[in-house]
């Protein structure tokens, strides 16, 4: 995906099982990941302070509530934005 302005944010929330190296290639990490559609992929939560650099969770219910949350936060941003662009 390129970095063009967000158009959507659908409905769908998601939670993956997935597992990384660390930094040294020496550990394996296994956590899950929060993903949200936007403009009709389902993507990642970025997160740079984690192993990942996405979102991690320790349990799938966990990772979805973090997924919704962003989900809804983002919504509300993007129709903010929206309200404010037609005002001007």
């Amino acid at each position: 995906m390129t970095s063009e302005n967000i158009q959507t944010i659908g409905e769908k929330v998601g939670a993956r099982y997935r597992t990384f190296f660390d930094k040294n290639l020496e550990r394996l990490h296994a956590t899950w990941i929060a993903y949200i559609q936007v403009d009709g992929e389902m993507l990642p939560i970025y997160d740079q302070n984690t192993i990942s650099g996405q979102v991690e969770a320790p349990n799938r219910i966990e990772a979805l509530k973090i997924a919704r949350n962003t989900r809804n936060d983002l919504k509300a941003r993007l129709c903010k934005n929206t309200l404010n662009l037609q005002r001007t």
